[in-house]
């Protein structure tokens, strides 16, 4: 009963943890895939543990690759002990989560507990559950292009394509329930190998039809992305199938491979694009930190950078940050702050200037920066040693041959991006099946020796706790939605956006300083907003605190930093008492982004604030330095000089 159980909820995983999206949280897509991903994840291993305790005997496989992530993930746990902002380390970047350290942990979980728990039928039918969930995906993706995306019927009650801003425009580059073309390109060219594999290797007429089309439509869709690295990464893995495949297997399938290959060549006519149409590429994890006052124009010129030119700018600071830090780097997913503090000036000369980073847009060097050497070795290692398994498997097994290409397909993608949630469920999906595919696998038994009227209790007991670890996830799924909708309170009622903050900070299971800023910054606002002097005062008392609180458990991450100065910007304004903290933390945010033009304009507006005209005059010169078509800096440095003349 209970190897059922997990088996089916390894294949609820499988298939749901792609489609999911919702727009209860601040992101769509990230955001709840990896709660569900946390929640399956605790299911699976107490549903394991009760299952030892039942056998009376731990069952631990004896398998180079599952001691080699574990390697890794002890590398990610003690360079978080040396992380600059072991928040961000812990918990991953609040709109991604994947990367954290809990994230690590897993899918440590998930690849290790699918090793344990299925055998070649289970794993065979969840490689087909996958190929199901992506077929699925594809289906809800590729009507976008056409102008009528399932997502915007779902978000807004209308079939339409028009409900997403311009820049993620889905007629141009799908996404479908990914979140972004890149992610979904990724995703689908690790499932596109297996596809076809069933259709090579399923008899019956029905499977054969559904494969087909499946293939079809997953090769469709990446081509709909319009993704560089999707492309490229989907014609790596097909040659590279296709030569391991062989001569022999390729005559024989030829009356299915040889249609497939005309439709292939069709849509690719019909529907694809060339490298050199894609001028601009929109990046997953580029995102505008919040302004002081968000200017309508920021420049005085709009033109788009070319992203390859970004990438290898980002990709720069990828490798300074690794300079700084060689060893255990600036710890798991601190390069949001690190690249910050190691930021090189071409990129103020980009369309991008104005963005944050935080991710590498190359899931090696982000390893690097974020982990060190150490960190980038265990990753590669793992990497080598997973590809190698697999090839020695592939001789005599054609699942083996579609993992190999689809993880060669998959590392190409990541290399000019980075993993997502359901490409990292994905991934050690097909890596734990290489390991059940060899079905000589060692295990490790340990008896526990417990009695029978033991054993009922102690599940019992596993059971609470994992109802207890449960309510963490919860909590944090909770917190979440408490913060969208403070979000969209915002401007309606200080007060119920000030509450909905009370009770996402109330939910989180740790204090979250990315939540405390937002709701310092908030609360100052409504200190400014009300008359009454009395509730003025203990609005701005609390909200003091809760900056000093968000600085002191984050004290190098740059976007906490800019939201406790717009909260000391405001307190200033309104009270004389915070005009120090104010100047204090205008100081901060040069040592957290000293190439970065908004930190110098931020500063300017705190000093105009404070009446302190020439470090306004100094801190906007800096900016122009740095960034000289900025339109907004000259025209508050020609204002300010104004005003000193008069």
């Amino acid at each position: 009963m209970l190897n059922k159980t997990i088996f089916i909820v390894f294949t609820i995983l499988a298939v749901a943890t792609p489609l999911i999206f919702s727009n209860f949280n601040t992101e769509l897509y990230e955001v709840p895939k990896m709660h569900f991903v946390y929640l399956i994840a605790v299911v699976i291993f107490f549903l394991t543990i009760a299952k030892f305790i039942l056998l009376g005997k731990i069952i631990i496989p004896k398998n180079p690759l599952l001691i080699i992530f574990a390697a890794f993930v002890l590398v990610q746990l003690v360079s978080t002990f040396f992380s600059i902002d072991k928040f961000t380390s812990i918990f991953g970047f609040p709109s991604r989560l994947n990367g954290g350290l809990i994230s690590q942990f897993t899918y440590l979980i998930i690849f290790a507990s699918a090793a344990v728990n299925l055998n070649f039928e289970k794993a065979k039918k969840i490689l087909i559950a996958t190929v199901i969930s992506a077929f699925a995906v594809s289906l809800w993706g590729i009507p976008a292009h056409f102008g009528k995306d399932p997502s915007c019927l779902v978000l807004t009650g209308k079939l339409t394509s028009s409900c997403w801003k311009e820049d993620f425009n889905p007629t141009l580059r799908i996404f479908s329930t990914l979140g972004q073309p890149n992610w979904l390109a990724s995703y689908l060219t690790l499932i596109l190998p297996i596809s076809i594999t069933f259709l090579l290797t399923f008899k019956n007429k029905e499977s054969r039809i559904f494969f087909f089309i499946s293939t079809t439509l997953i090769f469709w869709a990446i081509i709909l992305t319009n993704s560089r690295a999707g492309v490229l990464a989907l014609a790596i893995s097909l040659v590279i199938f296709a030569i391991l495949l062989g001569i022999k297997n390729l005559k024989e399938n030829l009356k299915t491979i040889l249609p497939l290959t005309i439709i292939f060549a069709t849509i690719a006519l019909f529907f694809g694009t060339t490298i050199a149409t894609r001028i601009q590429e929109t990046g997953g994890s580029v995102q505008r930190p919040a302004p002081f006052n968000k200017p309508s124009q920021t420049a005085l010129t709009t033109e788009g950078t070319e992203s390859g030119r970004i990438r290898l700018i980002v990709w720069q600071g990828a490798i300074n940050i690794f300079k700084h830090s060689p060893i255990l780097g600036s710890g798991p997913e601190t390069f949001v702050s690190s690249y910050f503090m190691f930021r090189p000036n071409a990129h103020n000369q980009t369309s991008e200037w104005e963005f944050f980073y935080n991710k590498a847009h190359n899931e090696f060097l982000n390893y690097l920066a974020n982990t060190g050497a150490v960190g980038f070795i265990s990753y590669a290692l793992f990497l080598i040693a997973s590809l190698l398994s697999i090839f020695k498997l592939q001789k005599n097994s054609l699942i083996a041959k579609a993992i190999f290409a689809a993880l060669i397909g998959y590392l190409t993608t990541i290399f000019f991006g980075f993993s997502t949630v359901a490409t990292q469920v994905t991934f050690f999906t097909l890596v734990a099946a290489v390991i059940i595919l060899a079905k000589n696998q060692q295990k490790l038994e340990i008896d526990i020796h417990l009695k029978e009227n033991f054993k009922y209790p102690l599940i019992l007991i596993s059971t609470l706790i994992g109802l207890f670890v449960l309510s963490f996830v919860l909590r944090s799924y909770l917190s979440n939605v408490f913060e969208k909708r403070a979000e969209n309170r915002a401007d309606n009622s200080f007060q119920k956006e000030l509450a909905a903050y009370t009770n996402s900070v109330r939910a989180f299971p740790y204090p979250n300083p990315y939540l405390l800023a937002s709701y310092s910054s908030s609360m100052a606002l409504a200190a400014v907003s009300v008359e009454d002097q009395n509730q003025k005062d203990e609005l701005a008392a609390r909200s003091n605190q809760l900056a000093q609180k968000a600085l002191a458990l984050s004290p190098n991450n740059f976007l906490i930093a800019q939201r406790v100065a717009k909260t000391y910007a405001l307190l200033a304004g309104i009270d004389e008492n915070f005009k120090d903290e104010a100047q204090n933390i205008a100081e901060k945010l040069t040592q957290l982004a000293p190439n970065y033009p908004t930190t110098y304009l931020t500063n300017a507006k705190i000093y105009v604030i404070l009446e302190d005209n020439k470090a306004a005059i100094a801190s906007l010169n800096k900016t122009l330095e740095l960034k000289p078509e900025y339109l907004e800096a000259q025209q508050l440095l020609d204002q300010v000089v104004i005003n000193q003349l008069q």
